[in-house]
């Protein structure tokens, strides 16, 4: 399996900062095959213009967030519909900044999950615990994947990736967390095979691992057999590092 390298934007970049970004990667992936997939997340507004400068490349675009509804006096929000139209792939949904900081719950998050997916969007869901939660994270991560695949058919597992970040190993680089995460990601396939009833369903997605993720400590991240790929946030701004990271996630060898 290819190793996924999924960079996230956060709210950062300018129209012509990634255009000068996409323009820099696009040109490496013309020199090489980077045997990984590599997808960039972007703000709204950087969109269209990462998406015109993807088309050449083997880059995917996907947005941060969306709306559940397709349309409507929802003022300030954009719907996965209107993504699908601009030639934008997938999206994240239920990061932990959204959950923290924007009052989303697992309920919304399962509504934007079928909203996008009927768009023809691909899904990233993101579940994680917080240091208050981290020893009771397995409960913590199940109900969140309960509830946010709450009517998902297992047919559409195979457009879902589950992305685990770790809130309280955020802004740290300690091989043994990354240890405990792959041991997350296998308990996370397992669940999926629980809330399915469907031993097949573990191997229909995609898991990634989010949280500080850099070129220095991805080889560790992808040694562990669960982790299928990353989320990558600050590291991922900087054209020089994000080359360096998708380098890296070329010499993995997976099965």
């Amino acid at each position: 399996m290819r190793p996924l390298i999924v960079a996230n934007w956060k709210m950062n970049k300018t129209p012509e900062e990634a255009a000068s970004f996409m323009e820099k990667i696009a040109k490496y992936q013309e020199e090489m095959n980077p045997n990984c997939d590599i997808a960039i997340c972007a703000p709204f507004i950087c969109l269209d213009i990462c998406v015109e400068k993807s088309k050449q490349g083997r880059i995917k675009i996907g947005a941060q967030n969306c709306h559940f509804e397709k349309s409507g006096a929802f003022t300030g929000e954009i719907s996965a519909y209107m993504l699908s139209k601009i030639g934008v792939k997938f999206t994240i949904l239920g990061h932990s900044e959204r959950r923290q900081y924007f009052a989303e719950t697992s309920e919304t998050v399962n509504l934007k999950v079928k909203s996008s997916l009927k768009s023809g969007l691909d899904v990233i869901i993101c579940v994680g615990e917080s240091l208050e939660q981290k020893s009771t994270a397995q409960k913590i991560i199940f109900t969140q994947l309960e509830l946010a695949l709450l009517g998902v058919d297992i047919a559409d597992l195979p457009r879902i990736c589950i992305a685990y970040e770790p809130i309280w190993a955020i802004g740290s680089n300690k091989i043994e967390w990354f240890k405990r995460s792959g041991e997350i990601c296998m308990k996370i396939r397992s669940m999926l095979g629980e809330i399915y009833d469907s031993p097949a369903a573990a191997s229909l997605v995609k898991i990634l691992y989010g949280g500080s993720v850099n070129s220095s400590n991805l080889i560790s991240v992808l040694s562990e057999p669960d982790i299928d790929g990353a989320l990558v946030g600050n590291a991922s701004l900087v054209s020089d590092e994000f080359l360096k990271i998708i380098e890296c996630a070329r010499g993995v060898k997976r099965s």
